[in-house]
């Protein structure tokens, strides 16, 4: 049968003369191409996806991250309790999060077809078990549709357009891949994480991290979206040949700072603590608008709660100038020191009174001027020294806005110090910028970039 077909796909490919697909010259519009296929992948029928074949394989590579950002799943060392063990672990969890009223008819008969130590046989099972599940509840379970993006078919697209486009270019070689499956109020995501030893020549190689995303809607498990973008390289820039290969994949390259700083930007202002932060980060901004001078809040203002109203009357006269008048009048009567939580009076001042709402580009803005639009740049800076010296922050922490003609910039600038503050020899400081360029109507984020404050640096060890 084998040859029969290879012999049909000849003569069929001889008579109609169909050309080759063209070989890409670069990876603009793999995306797009990317996107479609597994669109067109996720699509298929439940059996029709390798689920029960690769869930196994996977499982070992999941990680499941609830709401509230703890972790629900984490398969990381399954094999050692046994992956019959590890997949009836996961299943049970995502059918309690999605379908908790089939989730004791769902549990007992994964128990019954799959057992702890189950490997050999444990393709068979699931099949098995997939089956029952299905015929019996007889309804299209959403934790059945989130494991549609969970295996192998469905990253396909990305991993072979990836190996079609570098054919002849550059060698890849598969050397990591792990799943995150984060939930969100409305949306879920789930990135497939790659990373690729890469052959930009035959004296230099590098690494590139890339992901396949998917983005589901929580109430019905309907695709939103499919993303393919190279998150990092690791590759000496001033080589002539990794520098052939940045540009290579300028067109699908997105950092992974820019990435986590947009889902944070993407996140409903309500579950980020604008109403909290605003009142550190008052007394400590700069407002510079176009050619006008620039305004000193702290210069304004020296009572810290009229530095806040100076901060929004301010940012409302640059990006909604029509609740002006509605902040400087209302302020005073509903915001007060005492009597009630300040933060809590603030957060019914915004949503209530000035009704704040996504569209509105100063809320936009008040996003950044907040803790939760550093914290990835901030966390992965202290992380890395502290596995080598002990750090904490600075206590020095300023925030500037400026807009340009063509752009708003907002740059926090902010010091960490050594934990040691007694012994000289032990001792170091330094201080860093985060820059966030949006466009003027706030509504892309189109830069995100990190950089050191040379002139800060103290470091007393040599190396």
């Amino acid at each position: 049968e084998k040859k029969a077909s290879k012999k049909n796909a000849k003569d069929s490919s001889s008579s109609t003369n169909t050309p080759p697909p063209p070989q890409r010259t670069d990876l603009t519009g793999l995306d797009k191409a990317v996107e479609a296929e597994c669109t067109q992948t996720f699509s298929r029928t439940f059996e029709r996806l390798p689920i029960h074949k690769d869930l196994g394989r996977l499982i070992s590579k999941i990680t499941l991250v609830g709401v509230d950002g703890s972790r629900l799943f984490v398969g990381e060392g399954s094999t050692d309790e046994g992956l019959g063990r590890a997949v009836k672990r996961f299943l049970s969890v995502i059918v309690r999060l999605f379908d908790e009223n089939v989730a004791t008819e769902f549990e007992s008969k994964l128990e019954k077809e799959v057992k702890d130590d189950e490997r050999t046989n444990l393709i068979a099972c699931l099949q098995q078990f997939f089956s029952l599940v299905d015929d019996v509840t007889n309804v299209k379970l959403r934790c059945l549709k989130l494991l549609k993006t969970i295996n192998q078919a469905i990253v396909a697209p990305g991993v072979v357009n990836l190996q079609l486009a570098t054919q002849g270019k550059y060698g890849l070689s598969d050397v990591g891949w792990t799943i995150l499956v984060r939930l969100f109020d409305s949306h879920i995501v789930v990135d497939h994480n790659r990373v690729e030893s890469v052959t930009v020549s035959t004296k230099s190689s590098a690494t590139m991290f890339w992901r396949e995303r998917f983005v589901l809607k929580a109430d019905d498990m309907s695709l939103l979206q499919v993303q393919l973008r190279v998150t990092e390289v690791d590759a000496d820039e001033t080589d002539p040949a990794s520098e052939g290969f940045l540009s290579f994949v300028k067109p699908i390259y997105e950092p992974t700072m820019l990435i986590r700083v947009k889902d944070i930007f993407a996140r409903d202002w309500t579950k980020i603590a604008i109403a909290k932060d605003i009142y550190r980060f008052a007394s400590n901004a700069v407002l510079k608008d176009r050619d006008a001078d620039a305004v000193v809040i702290k210069a304004l203002e020296s009572d810290q709660l009229k530095q806040i109203k100076v901060l929004l009357v301010e940012l409302a006269k640059m990006f909604n100038p029509t609740i002006v008048k509605l902040i400087s009048k209302k302020f005073d009567t509903e915001i007060s020191k005492t009597g009630s939580d300040l933060t809590l009076l603030l957060r019914g001042f915004l949503q209530d009174t000035v009704q704040l709402g996504g569209s509105d580009p100063l809320c936009r803005v008040l996003k950044f001027f907040t803790q939760s639009a550093v914290g990835p740049i901030s966390t992965s800076i202290l992380l890395g020294i502290s596995s080598l010296l002990p750090i904490k922050d600075g206590g020095d922490w300023r925030i500037e806005l400026v807009r340009t003609e063509s752009d708003v910039q907002i740059i926090h600038t902010k010091s960490e110090c050594s934990l040691e503050r007694t012994d000289q020899s032990k001792m170091f400081e330094f201080t860093w910028t985060a820059k966030f360029v949006l466009n003027l109507h706030v509504i892309k984020l189109k830069q995100v970039s990190v950089n050191l404050v040379e002139d800060s640096i103290k470091f007393p060890y040599p190396d």
